[in-house]
């Protein structure tokens, strides 16, 4: 079936659990992606287990949507490409063991428009490409949610109780953050205005480093900036966050870390 570019969200509807987009199961997989790309390009919306849909303005959050299929999902011991593509981000994260449970068990968080986001996933592809274990001193786990419906803190202490019980075994720290009232403390946190959010995608574009801006779930990638500028170590600053005090304390640690990255 073709497609054309209407401006409107494309899904096929297909989704498989995470094991199967290990390659442990047979049939296709979505894995969408949106990205911060302008224009608009049509392809077959789905044809023989294979999608490449791309829509346009991150602002939107359109989607770029792949189909997984078993020539392609990531299987143990294959070869995977040096440049940074879905598969290979999905399995390097994967090889994080903590960010493979935390996936598995996702649907006993029952986080609304929940993501795991940040350090575990960034951290790990750093640890990878410096010849580190993959959970190397990666401090905490991160998930984001989107509740607007109660932004105290009493109902984000009550998810947090509810990760932790998911969770506690795995011996790290897991901590879940209502995107929904990051504007109520930011600035008194960090010194800085924070525009209220809409969904949690937002949470993510605005992370100081726009190569950090990553978050996956089952069967979704989102990376509104792309894959280079993570595999590439490249540091800048974001506009959407034009914190530059802020940018250059969290970009030096990272350098401290992993003195192969570059600040631009």
């Amino acid at each position: 079936m073709g497609s054309v570019c209407t401006g409107r969200r494309v899904d096929t509807g297909l989704r498989l659990p995470l094991s199967r987009l290990r390659g442990q199961g047979q049939g296709p997989g979505v894995l969408k992606i949106a990205t911060g790309m302008i224009g608009c390009t049509a392809g077959d919306a789905e044809s023989g287990g294979r999608v490449v849909f791309l829509a346009a303005s991150r602002a939107e959050h359109r989607d770029f949507l792949f189909v997984w299929n078993p020539a392609n999902v990531p299987i143990p011991g294959r070869r995977l490409p040096l440049h940074p593509t879905p598969e290979r981000f999905l399995a390097d994260v994967l090889a994080n063991r903590h960010n493979q449970a935390i996936l598995e068990r996702w649907p006993t968080l029952k986080l609304p428009d929940g993501w795991l986001v940040a350090g575990c996933l960034f951290q790990t592809v750093w640890n990878l490409r410096s010849g580190q274990a993959p959970a190397f001193g990666i401090k905490d786990y991160d998930l984001f949610y989107f509740d607007a419906a109660d932004t105290s803190e009493a109902a984000e202490r009550e998810v947090q109780a509810r990760v932790d019980d998911a969770l506690g075994d795995l011996g790290v720290t897991v901590e879940a953050s209502n995107q929904a009232r990051v504007h109520l403390w930011y600035e008194s946190h960090f010194g800085a205005p924070y525009a209220p959010l809409r969904h949690s995608r937002e949470g993510i574009d605005r992370f100081l480093v726009p190569a950090t801006c990553v978050g996956v779930r089952p069967g979704e990638l989102y990376a509104p900036n792309g894959l280079g500028p993570l595999y590439d170590g490249l540091l800048t600053m974001n506009p959407l966050t034009p914190h530059r005090e802020l940018f250059l304390r969290k970009a030096r640690s990272y350098q401290a870390r992993w003195p192969w990255l570059k600040i631009h």
